[in-house]
């Protein structure tokens, strides 16, 4: 759908409440989202982003916390969640996982497909 704005810009509604860049959220069927996202809210394990973001040690904890689980639970506080657009799109960039959840600081991140297990190659090669 698209709603064109007065000046005749045209501005297009995103289905996806994140804005991601991936069409792999739209992919996953309501009642998974849901079931992810009680899952999420369930978990008392949480993984904390510091001042530095995401670097090489939350990438890799997010892949153990994988190996357990369908989603890992973030948590951003101070200047780390200042700018969480950033940090989510940061995330399932390096992690090639989907947020499926995101309110406050907290952070839902789900591995859809990925094969976590087997691929640690990518984890050392990571950029900051």
């Amino acid at each position: 759908m698209v709603l064109m704005v007065r000046g005749g810009h045209a501005l297009s509604s995103n289905p996806n409440p994140l804005n991601s860049k991936s069409n792999s959220f739209d992919a996953i069927p309501p009642t998974k989202l849901r079931e992810l996202r009680r899952m999420g809210l369930e978990m008392k394990d949480v993984i904390k982003l510091g001042r530095l973001g995401v670097g090489e040690g939350v990438v890799y904890q997010i892949r153990n916390r994988w190996r357990t689980s369908e989603i890992a639970k973030l948590y951003c506080g101070g200047k780390a969640g200042i700018n969480m657009k950033e940090i989510v799109d940061r995330l399932e960039e390096k992690t090639g996982g989907i947020v499926v959840h995101r309110a406050g600081g907290s952070v839902f991140l789900y591995r859809a497909d990925v094969d976590c297990c087997s691929d640690t190659s990518k984890v050392s090669d990571l950029d900051n």
